[in-house]
């Protein structure tokens, strides 16, 4: 596991749904971001990496009457630690919006005692999904497809979430 200070350039790739794109680079791009990350990882070895400070920053949206909350990440997966404080146990979270304005969304909850079923969710939002079917993940996170995001509005993936919770 390495430290987001060091990984960051890779998370913020994967999350706009351009990891593809990346693997696809001409190889110079390709090296010059391993080149970054592994520079960072030297530095991080040698006690001269900075650490940076966990960005929380978080919006609201919905709190449903099922449990869940629907969440800007605006800072990053980092805002879940301070939602969960806060005492989200459930989410919808729209972590990042692609240039075509889909959108890449992350569907969870906190433990598998929650009772939000991350894994229904996923498939019933898959019945409906007018883009590419490809909603998946494990029995307490997944999410829309990264590399097409999904064509659902947040009231539509909303209301599914709530139909099946």
């Amino acid at each position: 596991f390495l430290p987001k200070n060091i990984t960051g350039c890779l998370s913020r790739t994967r999350l706009r749904g351009a990891w593809e794109s990346f693997l696809t680079a001409p190889l110079k791009e390709m090296a010059l971001t391993l080149e970054n990350v592994l520079g960072r990882i030297n530095k991080m070895i040698l006690g001269q990496q900075k650490r940076l400070p966990l960005d929380t920053r978080y919006e609201i949206l919905h709190k449903s009457e099922k449990g869940f909350w629907v969440v800007n990440e605006i800072g990053g997966n980092d805002a879940r630690y301070a939602l969960f404080a806060e005492g989200m146990d459930a989410y919808v979270s729209l972590v990042a919006t692609k240039d075509d304005q889909t959108m890449v969304v992350v569907i969870g909850k906190r433990s598998p005692y929650i009772p939000f079923d991350v894994s229904k969710t996923l498939e019933a939002l898959n019945i409906v999904e007018p883009l590419a079917k490809g909603w998946g993940g494990l029995d307490l996170v997944g999410g829309s497809p990264r590399k097409t995001g999904t064509g659902l509005t947040p009231v539509q993936i909303i209301s599914v979430a709530e139909q099946v919770n």
